[in-house]
């Protein structure tokens, strides 16, 4: 009455709209070993932050991070190189030895998580599909 609108509630024509909806790729058991896999790097990244700054080294890394996972190719080494003052083969050799230190870091981190050690590698390589 009054000055309300009525609304049709059209159940059908809703579940017709529901059905024609992309239906979601993930399921829940997907997201929480997808959110497992970002806690896990991220816990691993901490460390090596923490080992970083202690070293006096926090702007370095700040700045190479995101070449520690994958190859960026050499513009990205000799970019960096200039922006830090140093060579491109400095910024090599320390990019890799982070990348070496993550992955040890990211092996202390699973070994927690599984029951036996020989379990880690299976876990890990697990860990690498998922993400």
């Amino acid at each position: 009455g009054g000055s309300l609108k009525i609304l049709s509630l059209d159940f059908e024509k809703g579940e017709e709209w529901y059905q024609l909806e992309a239906a979601a790729d993930q399921t829940p058991e997907k997201a929480y070993e997808r959110q497992w896999v970002v806690t896990i790097l991220d816990r691993a990244m901490s460390r090596l932050r923490e080992e970083s700054a202690k070293q006096g080294r926090r702007k370095f890394l700040e700045r190479v991070e995101d070449m520690l996972v994958g190859d960026r190719g050499n513009d990205s080494y000799i970019k960096a190189a200039q922006e830090l003052e140093m060579s491109p083969g400095a910024v090599r050799v320390s990019v890799f030895r982070y990348r070496r230190r993550l992955r040890a870091i990211l092996r202390e981190e699973v070994r927690e998580t599984v029951e036996r050690p020989e379990d880690v590698d299976d876990e890990i390589q697990k860990l690498l599909t998922l993400y």
